[in-house]
């Protein structure tokens, strides 16, 4: 049974095959280890299976790979960010819609902000990203669920 490190590892090293990076044995671990500006040995270790990188080294190989962290991490959710489409532009029309007629925090709200302003900046963009990927995986079902609209009512009036 494989590990939660190699299936990590197996994640990443898609990932880096997804962009033609050179394969093991060929340059991979230090071309990783020169554009993430760590040593070699680390990221030998993520690619091998025999270690996780810190969350702060997570949401910078994900950003340069292009890759959702939750998935890198842990499998969950789709590999690739989403792109801007009709849906999410109508998303986050509605957020706007609704922060602006919103005109005073609730008390939630207002916690979560003074929680979110104690906490380091490194802390502070990782839950960022956390919570974009958690609001792209909702414009994703509301994708779904306009196919599936549309695929009914094709099938209604075939």
């Amino acid at each position: 049974m494989q590990s939660e490190k190699e299936k990590f590892s197996q994640r990443l090293n898609e990932a880096l095959n997804d962009m033609n990076y050179p394969p093991m044995g060929h340059g991979r671990q230090s071309a990783l280890a020169k554009e993430l500006k760590l040593s070699p040995q680390v990221i030998g270790r993520w690619l091998k299976g025999e270690d996780f990188p810190k969350t702060s080294q997570l949401v910078k190989i994900s950003q340069f790979l292009d890759v959702r962290s939750n998935w890198l991490l842990s499998g969950v959710g789709s590999k690739y960010p989403r792109k801007t489409d009709q849906a999410s532009i109508a998303v986050r029309k509605k957020q706007e819609e609704v922060a602006k007629a919103t005109h005073r925090l609730d008390k939630e709200a207002f916690e979560i902000a003074l929680a979110w302003m104690k906490l380091p900046t490194q802390q502070r963009i990782v839950l960022r990203k956390v919570i974009e990927e958690l609001l792209d995986e909702q414009e994703m079902d509301i994708v779904n669920d306009i196919d599936d609209i549309e695929v009914i009512q094709k099938g209604a009036t075939d």
